[in-house]
């Protein structure tokens, strides 16, 4: 198996699949600004899909525009709440 022969079967969270690491792309994609549309054609699915599923991330995506910097209390606030959806 692929996850087991690069070290990466298990992490922080448990046993990982690769639907994990689908995840894990599709998460850092859209944090860097990659348009949920590209995304979706990349991973076979819809720009729907994506949005539905990872919406959680739309303010961290625009922390710095809607906060300020990365160390600001509200933007250390914001990315706690973001990560317990």
């Amino acid at each position: 198996m692929l996850l087991r022969e690069l070290g990466l079967e298990t992490g922080p969270g448990g046993k990982r699949t690769l639907y994990s690491l689908r995840h894990t792309y599709i998460s850092l994609r859209l944090l860097e600004g990659v348009s949920p549309a590209i995304i979706a054609k990349q991973c076979g699915t819809s720009p729907e899909m994506i949005q539905r599923h990872y919406d959680h991330l739309t303010t961290l995506m625009h922390v710095k525009a809607l906060v300020g910097s990365e160390g600001a209390e509200l933007t250390k606030l914001i990315k706690a709440y973001a990560a317990l959806g």
